[in-house]
């Protein structure tokens, strides 16, 4: 930590709040690296077990207002429009 401390006392003023951006962007790129791993798991939940498509009430709601004849079709469906995962299962 003393190193890190000596090396930020090298820079300017300038450089301090460039570094101190770079640091934000990879945090905020950690952060959506985290929402992309996770937005795979309800699929993964829902290919592994159709019946949530019934459980759940967003789902449920989802599948009788489009009119899916299947759950295979629901989930081909499901599986080209990942945005929708994380609202499925998670709440986001």
């Amino acid at each position: 930590m003393l190193k890190i401390y000596k090396l930020y006392k090298l820079l300017d003023g300038a450089e301090r709040k460039k570094v101190m951006f770079l640091l934000f962007l990879v945090l905020v790129m950690a952060l959506l690296d985290v929402l992309g791993v996770a937005s795979i798991l309800p699929f993964i939940a829902v290919l592994s077990d159709p019946a949530i498509i019934y459980r759940n009430s967003f789902l449920s709601n989802f599948y009788n207002h489009f009119g899916f004849v299947s759950e295979i079709s629901f989930l081909f469906f499901f599986r080209n429009n990942d945005f929708l995962y994380s609202k499925c299962i998670y709440g986001f």
